[in-house]
């Protein structure tokens, strides 16, 4: 008996350290179990999240839309859709796959917050909508203990100096030195501000 469970060990060395492996490389991982459980849409979309962050974003696309396929309420995998297309550059279809996304989540969980994010990023990266910044960040700006606050703050005031309102950059800058006085990067966006825009807090200098 003892010679047949060493010898079962020897044999399952290989498969061991191929699945030990694995545990390394998350995307292989996930291909690999999705091979074994097919209409694994969670498994997918993670695997499909890992290509997108190792920038095959072909691999991602398709991984992706399997997922949502399978599972057309997972808004995970309508995020990863959105974040491709928003790489592309394709507007219309990132924000078409964030409000899908967020129309199938819970306010409370971090997702979320995430895609609220992201949807604000692809109305920044859109003149004609950047109106639309800071009231799809509002929920993510009223939570200052929220993950995604300081992202929240740093897109509005990108979105502010971009619409030349540098008064409102600067009153929400200096609001959110107030919140996190310690937080050394929104001290410097707000003493850059106070530099390029020194009149009244932050409006233009009067020419000269």
């Amino acid at each position: 008996l003892l010679c047949f469970v060493v010898l079962w060990r020897v044999l399952c060395l290989p498969l061991f350290w191929l699945q030990a492996g694995l545990w390394c490389r998350p995307l292989e991982l996930f291909l690999h179990c999705e091979l074994t459980r097919p209409a694994q849409f969670q498994l997918q979309a993670l695997a499909a999240r890992e290509a997108f962050l190792l920038g095959d974003f072909k691999q991602a696309k398709e991984l992706a839309e399997i997922s949502h396929a399978t599972a057309p309420w997972f808004a995970i995998s309508s995020m990863i859709l959105g974040n491709i297309a928003l790489e592309a550059a394709d507007y219309a279809q990132a924000e078409q796959r964030y409000q899908e996304g967020l129309s199938n989540t819970p306010a409370n969980l971090p997702v979320y917050a995430y895609i609220r994010l992201a949807l604000a990023k692809t109305f920044m990266a859109q003149e004609s909508k950047r109106q639309l910044v800071r009231e799809t960040l509002l929920p993510l700006l009223s939570n200052p203990y929220g993950s995604f606050h300081l992202a929240a703050i740093n897109l509005q005031l990108d979105c502010y100096l971009a619409q030349n309102q540098p008064n409102d950059a600067h009153r929400a800058a200096a609001k959110a030195v107030q919140l996190h006085p310690v937080n050394a990067q929104l001290l410097a966006r707000l003493m850059d501000i106070e530099k390029k825009f020194p009149e009244s807090g932050g409006s233009p200098p009067p020419p000269k």
